[in-house]
């Protein structure tokens, strides 16, 4: 009887030894056991994975139940993403750098607080700006215009320019940067920004993607 139950024991342990596999703190990107679930959360196996994404020796992203949790930081030879989460929301620098999206070099710094945007500094092809946003969500600071050449400073959200002015001012939830440009009658000829939210659920969608395309994003990629 002794045998039995012994035998019983033994085969109980080895079948949780089996069925409960430990996850690890560290996996790589390339890892067959990560997925996605239709909620875009990420996965290890068929758990809510917890711990950190490593994409090359000094890139890696923090996860914390199948979400963005902490920092995530990725840099090839194409360029650099930096932005940390704190409790589902962004918070802290989000820095891009380099040939990123589209052919364009980028330099852009938005600083977070709790979600929401509270500076903009940025250097892209036909733009640069620096700018701070007030507890109205109105932007103040400069902003240059490289076609034109043409400078203004932007005061609770406006800037006048030769032909007209420009209002920039965050959206409702203060995430996403509504640019809209007029002519000397005020009449609207440019609308941007508007829909274009910075979210860590927008963030996800496109850094968890990336990971299953080879970070295509990045251009030339090595992992090694």
């Amino acid at each position: 009887m002794k045998r039995i139950l012994s035998l019983i024991f033994m085969l109980l342990t080895i079948s949780l030894t089996v069925f409960s596999e430990k996850i690890p703190r560290e996996v790589s990107y390339k890892s067959d056991k990560l997925s996605l679930s239709l909620n875009n959360e990420m996965l290890y196996g068929n758990q809510l994975y917890t711990g950190r994404i490593i994409i090359n020796d000094i890139s890696y992203m923090d996860l914390k139940n199948g979400h963005l949790d902490g920092k995530t930081f990725i840099k090839s030879d194409r360029g650099e993403v930096t932005l940390n989460v704190v409790n589902g929301k962004l918070d802290g620098d989000f820095i891009i750098k380099g040939l990123l999206f589209e052919k364009n070099t980028d330099n852009i710094l938005l600083n977070f607080k709790n979600g929401e945007i509270k500076t903009y500094i940025a250097s892209i092809d036909s733009m640069s700006c620096d700018l701070t946003f007030d507890s109205n969500g109105n932007a103040n600071g400069e902003l240059k215009d490289y076609g034109t050449n043409e400078k203004t400073y932007l005061k609770e959200g406006i800037g006048k320019l030769k032909d007209g002015y420009v209002k920039i001012f965050l959206g409702n939830e203060k995430n996403e940067i509504i640019y809209n440009k007029f002519d000397k009658n005020g009449k609207l000829i440019i609308e941007s920004g508007k829909g274009s939210y910075f979210k860590t659920d927008y963030v996800e969608i496109i850094w968890f993607y990336q990971i299953f395309d080879n970070f295509s994003l990045l251009g030339e990629f090595s992992d090694d």
